[in-house]
């Protein structure tokens, strides 16, 4: 059951990208499990459910519908779009909230969709018990038995709704495995690989075996790392394309119930993980495994709330949704988190990470409820630039103020990054710093003079000195008196354009000041 204080606009937020549900009224309504409206009287059978209205076409249908919903004190409805304003207004005068769904997806994968997203925010509870609720919707839509397997064949879930079955199913099921016969014989057709590199549902067919019927299976991925499969048997109905919808709608649900299931001790996720780690701090260029080719982006995605195990626990979130996200585009995308940030690698065109950057940033922005900023490394034309690039997309961030938008490029912070490593390398070797400014900071220290501040304003105001001095609030006669004692005292030839160079950058370097 979904926790008691769940709320319409928290699922929405959860639904895969893509699946095109918007809510227009209702937005902290309790929220329930999808039920499909049948033909006769709508039943609160379900506390708080989301009415599917099948079938429910036309502004006078969508009215009549919401009268129904009343009177069974139902309080949630998916309609398909368009909405109109009439039927907004009716439904808000009920106390019924409405979510318009548009007609890409079909309305079995529209409910396991849904039940996927309210099953996700229970995932401090059993997630095994989340995944064998998936398994049933998956055969509810499809018409068909199913299972949820691990790359190396292993059971997780299946359904009981009562669909037929055939011996290796049963078999499965018996031994919380795939039979290894049954392994070799799919292994020896190629389905194994059909699967791995199909992002479709792959038809199985073609086996003697005694009973054996047409399966549909797809890959469940993350990224490019394949977390398992789901796979459905032809029951009494043969497996059509809504099957095949079903199925390609559940994946992404099901991916990040195993996402958050996974163990940290897994061999090959931990195998990944490091070495992920060494290419981004450049102990290391092997990507072999990884899929991962030259040129490269690195992302770095944080909150930056200044709650440091707060953050790492939304670093590894964020990370999840990355690579979950990532499965759905043709670039290689691989995520990891490490201490406060999650890290996106991004293979291909620099102008396709960027997008991809603000797309991971809005999605885990809506997904967790707080800011959370991408900032854009350079790209790294091979392996070898890859800890280069997170580096300066570490920096970025750093850099980047509050009201900075959400995602912020290298290019876009040019200035304050080189500064910021002109500082880093005067604190590392002093013998770099200039020293060309210490008699005025130490006389403005003793005696209370204000050089630094005249010198500042005059190479702010590229040498306008009625604009500097009315940035110091002084006469401009005043402020011409003040250069010219900066330059007899200290020696300063302002007219000398490598003086002004050299002078600027340590006013720019002085402690306390930005960059």
């Amino acid at each position: 059951m979904p926790p008691a204080d769940l709320t319409l606009s928290s699922v929405v937020e959860r639904l895969a990208p893509g699946i095109g549900i918007d809510l227009l009224t209702g937005q902290d309504s309790p929220a329930g499990p999808p039920v499909i409206l049948d033909s006769g009287d709508p039943q609160a059978v379900d506390a708080h459910p989301i009415v599917l209205a099948v079938g429910v076409t036309g502004e006078d249908e969508q009215l009549h519908l919401l009268d129904r919903l009343a009177r069974a004190r139902l309080a949630a409805v998916v309609l398909r779009r368009p909405v109109s304003p009439p039927v907004v207004a009716a439904a808000e005068s009920r106390g019924i909230a409405v979510l318009a769904a548009g007609p890409e997806l079909p309305w079995g994968g529209l409910y396991t969709a849904l039940l996927g997203a309210v099953a996700a925010e229970d995932s401090a509870g059993d997630p095994a018990g989340d995944l064998f609720t998936l398994a049933n919707a998956v055969a509810a839509g499809a018409g068909a038995a199913s299972t949820i397997e691990d790359p190396h064949g292993r059971l997780l879930a299946y359904s009981d709704l009562g669909h037929r079955i055939d011996p290796p199913r049963r078999q499965n099921i018996l031994g919380r495995r795939v039979p290894e016969e049954w392994q070799r014989r799919l292994r020896d057709a190629g389905v194994f690989h059909r699967i791995r590199r199909s992002a479709q549902a792959v038809s199985v067919t073609g086996f003697d075996v005694h009973g054996c019927r047409r399966r549909l299976a797809i890959a469940v991925r993350a990224g490019d790392e394949m977390l398992g499969s789901i796979w459905v048997v032809e029951g009494d109905e043969p497996l059509g394309q809504e099957a095949r919808r079903i199925l390609e709608s559940a994946a992404g649900n099901v991916a990040l119930h195993l996402l958050r299931r996974r163990p940290e001790t897994d061999p090959e996720r931990r195998r990944r993980v490091e070495a992920v780690t060494r290419l981004l701090d450049g102990t290391s260029q092997d990507a072999s495994g990884l899929g991962l080719s030259a040129p490269v982006t690195v992302i770095a995605l944080g909150t930056g709330t200044g709650d440091a195990p707060a953050d790492a626990a939304l670093a590894r979130r964020i990370a999840d949704l990355v690579a979950l996200s990532g499965s759905a585009y043709r670039r290689t995308v691989i995520s990891v988190a490490l201490g406060v940030r999650a890290y996106a690698l991004v293979a291909g065109t620099r102008s396709r990470a960027c997008a991809l950057a603000g797309e991971f940033a809005g999605a885990a922005s809506r997904a967790f409820g707080l800011p959370v900023r991408a900032g854009v490394g350079p790209t790294a034309p091979a392996l070898t630039g890859v800890a280069a690039s997170r580096a300066d997309a570490d920096l970025v961030l750093d850099v980047a103020g509050r009201n900075a938008p959400a995602v912020v490029r290298v290019e876009d912070v040019r200035a304050t990054l080189t500064l910021r490593r002109l500082r880093g390398l005067v604190e590392q070797h002093p013998g770099l710093r200039p020293g060309l400014l210490d008699g005025l900071v130490e006389q403005d220290a003793a005696r209370g003079t204000a050089w630094l501040p005249t010198l500042r304003a005059y190479l702010e105001a590229f040498g306008d000195v009625s604009a500097a001095a009315a940035r110091v609030n002084v006469h401009p006669n005043t402020f011409r008196y003040r250069l010219r004692r900066i330059t007899e005292l200290f020696r300063l030839d302002l007219t000398d354009p490598d003086v002004r160079l050299v002078a600027a950058l340590e006013l720019r370097l002085l402690p306390g000041e930005a960059g």
